[in-house]
């Protein structure tokens, strides 16, 4: 079984934005990692406010989502239908 490696807002948008302060870090550590990283609507969005406001835009994040090292691969919407209805 492959490694999967989920992606989370804080890595992604330190990635895109330079001047972050773990941006070197982030960018060290995810070019090490297998392909593509998972995410999910909800990182993208908030990566997209976080960059408009950071950046002027939210374009960054998604060119970074087309060159493939990031794939929007579950739905919490999905994954509740799994759940049990008591918890």
């Amino acid at each position: 079984m492959s490694e999967i490696i989920l992606l989370d807002t804080g890595s992604l948008v330190a990635v895109l934005f330079a001047r972050d302060q773990f941006h070197k870090w982030a960018v060290e550590k995810i070019s090490t990692m297998p392909t593509p990283l998972l995410t999910c609507e909800a990182v993208v969005a908030e990566s997209c406010f976080l960059t408009q406001r950071m950046l002027g835009s939210s374009k960054a994040v998604y060119d970074f989502i087309e060159t493939g090292a990031v794939k929007i691969d579950f739905s919490l919407a999905e994954l509740t239908s799994l759940m049990p209805s008591k918890i």
